[in-house]
């Protein structure tokens, strides 16, 4: 299952889970917005806050952070502790498919 097993869990019981520890590794960007950035893989979207780098749409990035059940009004989201940038994460994954295309051309 792609989608963080971690944040599905604190949707389930928001006001329980105020503050639990979620990590969501190699996400993509799907929507930037003014207060944050929105990730997903496959399935629904984890809205993200607090990061004060420069994220575009479709970066691959990791985030670590805790949830918020969003008393603030925003809804139910992920504060971001720690975020990385992954930006050779697609020349890897082309990297990855010439190495398959070469080994099959010498089998």
């Amino acid at each position: 299952m792609s989608f963080s097993n971690a944040y599905e869990q604190c949707l389930k019981a928001p006001s329980d889970s105020e503050g639990r520890r979620v990590v969501l590794s190699l996400w993509n960007v799907v929507s930037v917005e003014s207060e944050g950035f929105h990730v997903a893989k496959v399935g629904p979207s984890v809205p993200v806050s607090g990061v004060g780098a420069e994220v575009r749409l479709g970066d691959v990035v990791s985030v670590e952070g805790r949830f918020t059940a969003g008393a603030d009004g925003r809804g139910p989201h992920v504060v971001a502790d720690r975020f990385e940038p992954h930006p050779l994460r697609p020349a890897k994954a082309g990297f990855s498919i010439l190495g398959s295309l070469f080994a099959l051309l010498y089998l």
